[in-house]
């Protein structure tokens, strides 16, 4: 077990569903997983997972789509960040989207028996609850708007160039007010 700034480290698995989506989560810290247990009674996932599925169902209707997600801290993100980005320091959250989906949402690709691996996020909640204190927000609205976030780049979405980031931005706002979480641009 690993201590961090008064937390504990030590890894748990959980998996959940909603809709189309099974989704596979690993916890570092016990703190951790119970913020998410939390979230997750809010019902607010599910709302959001709803609306992403309705983004996604019309390029792929009724496909099983498995993700995972480790929830970590700094220390561990920043590593997943210079290796796979070359970016040595800490970030809220990176999404790895799989080829097999890309390649499904471009109809190059057929699935077979409906699931497809649709792809990782890691989020550092350590970065997120930071965040939401710097920026006087709610730990939950954050860590779910992050949430979105990362599933956009899954689905495609980006921020590269400003009318790109725009739309995306759009997008999430209105998944967001879906789930009464205020436009975290402003």
């Amino acid at each position: 077990m690993e201590k961090i700034n008064n937390l504990y480290f030590q890894e748990k698995f959980i998996s959940t569903s909603y809709e189309n989506f099974l989704v596979d989560i690993k916890f570092k810290s016990k703190s951790f997983e119970t913020q998410f247990l939390r979230m997750q009674k809010s019902g607010k996932l599910e709302k959001i997972f709803s609306k992403i599925n309705l983004l996604i169902n019309n390029k792929i209707p009724e496909t099983k789509l498995y993700l995972s997600i480790l929830i970590t801290n700094d220390k561990e993100i920043s590593k997943i960040n210079d290796k796979y980005r070359n970016k040595p320091y800490p970030t809220n959250i990176i999404s790895f989207p799989t080829t097999e989906f890309q390649r499904l949402l471009a109809n190059e690709k057929k699935t077979k028996n409906n699931e497809i691996y649709f792809g990782d996020i890691v989020i550092s909640m350590e970065k997120i609850i930071v965040e939401a204190f710097e920026e006087k927000k709610k730990v939950q609205d954050h860590f779910l708007h992050l949430i979105v976030h990362g599933i956009l780049h899954l689905i495609g979405f980006e921020h590269s160039t400003a009318r790109k980031a725009k739309k995306m931005e759009e997008v999430e706002k209105n998944i967001l007010n879906f789930v009464d979480i205020k436009n975290p641009y402003i």
